[in-house]
């Protein structure tokens, strides 16, 4: 029939069209993807497995890591405890997900902005919501929702890195809580391995990212927030014997004993006696 003609080019001219869009979003994900592993440096990657609707999940040393199906979902990062914290990603629903053969999940923006966004989940569990700006014309500013659990407090300590806190501890006396878990200290890095000023501030539950751009920048560059729900990350702050974060909260140890909080098996409910342990105590600030 004529009609089948017509309708018979048309489905050849959609299936011509996805082909090239899955294409184009395989160079732009493998380009997006090198320019991640060289900017973190990342020895191994855990690689995700598909899941349901087209999101993906990776699992290490017990943390678990649900990564959306585009760029504009969220990181759904679940401790071995059960403990569970969600990342926005700064990306567009327009940005399909694209495991790399390493295991980096990149959402190229093939036709908006110049920004692509990727995941990594590392064998230790941490995981990572990257940016990549593939030119000047990116924006230098991110927004990621965060989704904490109940009570949980975001504290910005003097290095940038944010501290979750259990908000359940007494603000009225000194007394010992738990962590959650922690954002790393921002970081950003042009093409030539140069490190470009960065920096968080939390606005209402947003945890906003500012990258400091110049004339001078090499493209593409990449910054990250970088969770961690294990003590293993908060022990590499040596040097200090007490933290104060915001008005309430700090953590006090004895000389040193910040490196003997080191424990990369440690989950929520065991911190507290590693940090007691190693002469540590997460303590609230009497008023």
């Amino acid at each position: 029939m004529p009609g089948d003609g017509a309708e018979g080019a048309q489905r050849h001219q959609d299936e011509a069209s996805a082909s090239f869009e899955a294409a184009a979003r395989a160079v732009a994900a493998a380009s997006t993807a090198a320019a991640v592993h060289k900017a973190t440096g990342a020895a191994r990657v855990a690689k995700p497995r598909s899941a349901a609707n087209g999101s993906l999940t990776a699992e290490a040393s017990g943390t678990r890591v649900d990564l959306p199906a585009t760029g504009a979902g969220k990181l759904t990062v679940t401790d071995p405890t059960g403990a569970r914290i969600k990342i926005g990603l700064p990306g567009s629903d327009a940005a399909k997900a694209h495991t790399s053969a390493e295991g980096t999940v990149v959402y190229p923006q093939l036709t908006e902005g110049a920004t692509d966004v990727a995941a990594q989940v590392e064998p230790d569990g941490s995981a990572s919501a990257l940016v990549t700006l593939r030119d000047a014309s990116a924006p230098t500013e991110y927004r990621f929702p965060l989704e904490l659990p109940k009570d949980a407090v975001p504290i910005l300590t003097e290095d940038d890195s944010l501290v979750i806190a259990d908000g359940t501890t007494d603000s009225t006396a000194e007394g010992e809580g738990d962590i959650i878990g922690a954002f790393e200290a921002p970081w950003a890095k042009d093409a030539n391995g140069k490190a470009i000023a960065t920096s968080y501030r939390l606005d209402g539950n947003d945890l906003v990212r500012t990258i400091q751009t110049d004339a001078s920048t090499a493209y593409p560059v990449v910054a990250d927030p970088k969770w961690w729900d294990k003590t293993k990350g908060w022990a590499k702050k040596a040097g200090k014997t007490v933290w104060k974060y915001g008005k309430k909260y700090g953590i006090r140890c004895a000389k040193g004993a910040w490196h003997g909080a080191r424990n990369p098996g440690a989950t929520t409910a065991q911190q507290k006696a590693a940090f007691a342990a190693a002469g540590c105590v997460f303590f609230a600030i009497k008023k």
